[in-house]
């Protein structure tokens, strides 16, 4: 199978052969953290990183992602929900305020713009 595809059905949210509005109805909190933490543990299952991954772990000083990695993990979730996120940004607060990130955190980021952008890409209505 081609990098980036998917196996099985369209999720739920994404609206088949819909290429403007791309959500029919938008993924949950549960169902990003769900995501999220899968695609970590697969890739920490590749770095033979042996402890547990979670929401509260920190992506750069515990689970040791460098920049390149967070560059891939944001592709690889945008990829995913089929939409564009400001991931970019998020990762120039992280440097900028010398912190790590949290999965918990990461979660939010991505609850937060896919819901402010599917709100945003609803047409509006008339008023009469």
């Amino acid at each position: 199978m081609p990098k980036g595809c998917r196996e099985g059905p369209p999720p739920r949210w994404y609206k088949h052969g819909d290429h403007e509005g791309g959500y029919s109805v938008k993924p949950t909190r549960e169902e990003i953290q769900t995501y999220v933490l899968a695609t970590l543990q697969e890739l920490c299952q590749d770095w033979d990183y042996s402890r547990p991954v979670g929401p509260g772990s920190l992506l750069f000083t515990e689970l040791g992602l460098e920049s390149l990695d967070a560059v891939v993990l944001g592709t690889t979730i945008q990829e995913h929900f089929q939409q564009p996120l400001p991931f970019a940004e998020l990762l120039s607060d992280i440097g900028r305020e010398q912190r790590d990130l949290s999965i918990m955190e990461l979660v939010d980021f991505v609850d937060l713009h896919l819901n402010r952008v599917a709100l945003e890409a609803r047409p509006a209505g008339r008023v009469q």
